[in-house]
């Protein structure tokens, strides 16, 4: 991602702003493309499978690069954010379903 900011238009200006967090607001933020969401809206929503086990909240998005995993329940489960294992997403509701038979054989369980 790209970012201009206004008066910065020098490397030395520039690099006054590392390590320094800033803030968009979702009216300014970029417009996101169809299956995709912002970390923020994923973080909290229930967690179940295609059979209605529920198996807790997500508390994290891991950015591994090939794919975004996601964190369930501090860690205890692990899945790849792909399509073939996410039947719905539903940030409006805070609820993303997983595909209960995928599953077994991708997701990574916390003993």
């Amino acid at each position: 991602m790209l970012l201009h900011l206004s008066d910065y238009d020098t490397v030395e200006r520039a690099e006054s702003l590392k390590n320094v967090y800033l803030c968009v607001t979702r009216d300014n933020a970029v417009k996101l493309q169809k299956d995709t969401y912002f970390v923020a809206d994923l973080i909290g929503c229930d967690v179940f499978d295609s059979n209605g086990k529920p198996y807790g909240k997500l508390t994290d998005v891991l950015e591994t690069g090939a794919n975004d995993v996601y964190e369930i329940d501090g860690g205890k489960l692990l899945v790849p954010a792909l399509k073939r294992v996410l039947n719905e997403v539903d940030v409006e509701r805070g609820r993303i379903v997983l595909n209960a038979a995928v599953l077994e054989e991708v997701g990574c369980f916390a003993d």
